[in-house]
């Protein structure tokens, strides 16, 4: 192979294009003007054996395959059945990165067209003998990625299957060259031969003249079609490209009734008799997915709305046509700051999520043939947390002992790469041949952008959890504290750019490397991006974008009206200045709130405290929707901050004495005096934090977007059952109230008695809670024990509960021996004293039941009524 051959063929090609002005005097040759007289043939000659001596000394004998890294001496040599590593030396100097090959062990034969050596695919390179140019040597290429090498495989090309083939069943000769190549072909009358592009990097765009036609005829060898039929000395030639399974053939005929059958098989207009065999309509409103692991836990719920799906079958054509109108995946995991997976951001709601449209020929039983093929995806937002993660990969591990095992080979695997890396080991098998699958041909393929926001946080309980109930070594600390620092990426913007063939001929696995290696390479020039978004940095990359969308709507709204009416400039002048505005806002206050979140939040790790780090992360799902919010909810975590930091110094070494003891006092006391220092310092930061946050929402250039359904509930023991929303929404209640003191307990029943409170019933309290979380007050309205109640009354405004003795039930009320419960409805007021009523039987049943275990020496023990009592 010899790169620096390329550049001198791309001069004789442009050379060959734009001849001399004494070369324009030459005359030409009889028919056509492709063909060099015996003159010129005999100058190329020589011109070709000098050629041939320059690469000759630039290069070392071969008996097969060889290349060139890009100078006289870098030759490499590829014996048959060998395979040999190759590194790219001249990258920058060459961007193209083109190879060439020759074959043999002398002279007798040339190097092949340049090909690009890192382009995946199939195709086939030509050389020919020096002193027989029509006599061929074609080999088959085959370009893969597999890891991180690219395999360049060179295969005998299969004679039965050549890549093209050309047919000549006219009475005329015919001489033909590809388009940009020096190299004339000649085919007797009623031959054919097979036939491979002398320049496969350059267009497949073959020039043919015809014995007694004065013009040259040009044909695309990738279209399969019928061209229009020549008039060459009184005779009508026909000509078509139609494919043999993985060879396409350009035949030309005199034979019209062959003409007519191929005409009728590729053109839709010249179609006669189509006759529909088969047509289907189906519209769903919509389908749902529910992830559920062995906890049991509600994991993911996937939503597919608004599904549309058209099929008809033909006599000549077989259509599908797929419309989704929208897409959501929920984090269904009750502590999350982001409820919401994946979603689409539509700018026209009734625009699909998805749309496919595909169109496959019947014209051809050999090959897959596509009319038309185009996939349309909307922008999506994809917000992810690394506890959600940690969950999915538990639940994929704990699928099977199938799966388990293949894991955990992956898992040894892996670690004995980390510790050794010897070259050595790398794999230089190339993969399998892709020519022996079906071949696919397509008219037209569209695969359209795909544009994904991608967030992702960081949290205490994910990858840096030390698991349930396990103490976190002391340099788990700094790391965890770097992390949630670092590891925060804030609508990372992932553009791929469109992808569209024409007229693409390969197989399958050809063209499906050749999807995935573009799309992969798209991907990898977008990862700056996500370094673009750190919090850390302030979302630099999210600022550029909204003040370069209010730029731009500055200029093209009243750009875009001024060219309708006076009227239509005002309304788009004022439409710009407000996106300038609230763009500008946004992206500044943004970049602050990032800032300044991710200061406070790694410096809250270093408080050591995970009661407080858990309350705080809590309070960081509750966004801010406006100004007012901002600030009320930065005086809450300032003040949190200030009154924890201090009273800190007391309490925590009073806590940790409790529960362990001496060790528990010296952790307490070593905790109290870290928090004081650093708790009012994050309590300023999220000060900051939530007010920005607060400005930046009053633009509401982003709407949020909430679940579909709340998280599923389980029955008793965790068994399955049919999905209840009702029971869902108390479930998912219970979980959040008062900040999840009585997630534990067992969820009842649950009703909303007034506007914005809701009754809820356990297996152990009633409570009333507010229906709505509230940036001030406490999720929680009161709550008392079924040990408490007495009895209860039924009256007009709601249910009268008798407490014996007097109970708090709330913090900022004095001890009550009557409580009111205020329902509006008599029939749910009804309802809930039957409810709570059975409530407190089963309860008084179970605690009598475990007091005489509890008596007869058991070591279960459950305080009931009659254990209050005595």
């Amino acid at each position: 192979i010899n790169r620096d051959a390329s550049n001198k063929q791309k001069d004789e090609a442009q050379h060959h294009e734009n001849p001399s002005s004494a070369e324009k005097k030459e005359k030409k040759p009889a028919f056509g003007g492709l063909f060099q007289s015996k003159k010129d043939k005999e100058k190329e000659k020589e011109k070709e054996k000098e050629r041939a001596g320059m690469v000759h000394e630039r290069s070392s004998s071969v008996n097969s395959l060889s290349g060139s890294k890009g100078g006289p001496e870098d030759v490499l040599t590829i014996m048959p059945g060998d395979s040999q590593p190759y590194h790219y030396q001249y990258f920058k100097t060459n961007k193209k990165k083109k190879m060439k090959a020759q074959r043999g062990t002398d002279e007798n034969w040339t190097w092949s067209g340049g090909f690009v050596i890192d382009a995946v695919g199939e195709f086939s390179i030509k050389m020919r003998q020096q002193s027989n140019s029509q006599e061929v040597y074609i080999a088959r290429v085959e370009i893969s990625d597999t890891s991180a090498s690219t395999f360049v495989v060179f295969r005998d090309e299969d004679p039965a299957m050549p890549p093209f083939e050309i047919q000549n069943d006219t009475p005329l000769q015919l001489r033909f060259k590809q388009k940009l190549s020096k190299q004339v072909d000649t085919l007797p009358s009623k031959k054919h031969v097979h036939y491979s592009l002398d320049e496969p990097s350059k267009p497949p765009l073959l020039l043919v003249d015809i014995e007694g036609d004065k013009e040259t005829r040009p044909f695309n060898l990738n279209k399969i079609k019928t061209h229009k039929p020549l008039k060459v000395g009184g005779q009508t030639i026909y000509s078509f490209l139609w494919v043999n399974g993985p060879t396409r053939i350009l035949c030309f005929t005199l034979d019209k009734s062959r003409y007519q059958r191929r005409l009728t098989m590729v053109d839709e207009d010249k179609r006669e008799g189509e006759v529909v065999l088969f047509k289907m309509s189906i519209s769903l409103s919509g389908v749902g997915l529910s992830i559920v692991d062995d906890q049991p836990q509600e994991l993911l719920y996937l939503s597919v709305t608004g599904i549309e799906l058209q099929t008809s079958n033909t006599t000549h054509d077989d259509t599908i046509e797929c419309k989704i109108g929208d897409l959501q995946i929920d984090n269904q995991m009750y502590s999350t700051e982001f409820p919401v997976l994946l979603h689409s951001v539509k700018k026209d709601p009734n625009q699909p999520f998805m749309h496919v449209s595909m169109i496959k020929s019947r014209a051809d039983k050999t090959i897959d043939y596509y009319q038309y093929f185009s996939v349309l995806i909307q922008e999506m937002s994809c917000n992810v947390e690394d506890a959600l993660l940690t969950s999915v990969m538990r639940l994929y591990q704990n699928l099977g002992p199938a799966i388990a095992k293949l894991t955990a080979a992956d898992v040894a695997n892996a670690d004995a790469v980390a510790v050794d890396l010897p070259y050595t080991t790398l794999d230089l098998t190339p993969p399998p041949s892709g020519t022996t699958g079906r071949m696919v041909y397509f008219k037209l393929l569209v695969l359209n952008p795909i544009k994904l926001n991608i967030t992702f946080s960081l949290t205490q309980d994910g990858f840096l959890s030390s698991g349930p109930g396990k103490a976190k070594p002391p340099y788990v600390v700094p790391l965890e504290a770097i992390g949630v620092t670092v590891a925060k990426l804030d609508n990372a913007p992932i553009r791929l750019n469109a992808l569209m063939l024409e007229h693409p001929f390969a197989s399958w696995t050809s063209l499906t490397n050749k999807i995935t290696q573009h799309y992969t390479r798209q991907a990898l020039a977008e990862v700056y991006k996500l370094l673009g978004s750190a919090d850390m940095l302030g979302n630099p990359v999210g600022l550029f974008n909204n003040l370069g969308t209010g730029v731009v709507d500055f200029f093209f709204e009243p750009a875009q009206g001024i060219v309708k009416s006076p009227q239509e400039f005002g309304k788009g002048l004022a439409k710009g200045t407000s996106s300038l505005v609230r763009n500008t806002f946004y992206g500044t206050f943004n970049t602050v709130s990032k800032i300044t979140g991710t200061l406070g939040k790694g410096i809250a790790t270093l408080s050591l405290d995970d009661s407080y780090l858990a309350e705080r992360h809590n309070a960081e799902r509750k966004k801010p929707k406006h100004i007012g919010e901002g600030l009320v909810m930065g005086a809450q975590s300032l003040g949190k901050g200030i009154f924890d930091g201090v009273t800190g110094i007391v309490r925590k070494p009073v806590e940790g004495a409790m529960k362990d003891g001496i060790e528990g006092f010296g952790k307490g006391l070593a905790q109290g005096l870290i928090g004081v220092a650093v708790k009012p310092v994050a309590g300023v930061l999220d000060f900051t934090t939530r007010t920005t946050e607060g400005i930046r929402n009053t633009t509401q250039l982003q709407q949020t977007r909430y679940r579909v359904r709340p998280p599923r509930s389980f029955a008793a023991g965790g068994a399955l059952k049919e999905y209840a929303r009702e029971e869902s929404e108390g479930h998912m209640l219970l979980q959040q109230v008062n900040k999840g003191k009585y997630s534990r307990e067992t969820y009842v029943f649950h009703k909303l008695v007034v506007k914005g409170h809701v009754t809820l019933l356990t297996n152990k309290r009633v409570l009333s809670a507010r229906s709505k979380e509230s940036i001030i007050f406490n999720s929680m309205d009161w709550q008392v024990k079924y040990m408490y109640i007495k009895s209860m009354d039924l009256a007009k405004e709601g249910i009268i509960l008798h407490l014996d003795p007097p109970q708090v039930v709330n913090v900022l009320e004095p001890p009550k021996k009557i409580l009111p419960i205020k329902i509006d409805d008599e029939g749910i007021a009804m309802q809930i004293f039957t409810k709570l009523a059975a409530c407190i039987k089963l309860w008084k049943k179970e605690g009598e039941a475990a007091l005489a275990k509890a008596n007869t020496g058991s070591s279960l023990a459950i305080q009931g009524p009659s254990s209050h009592k005595k």
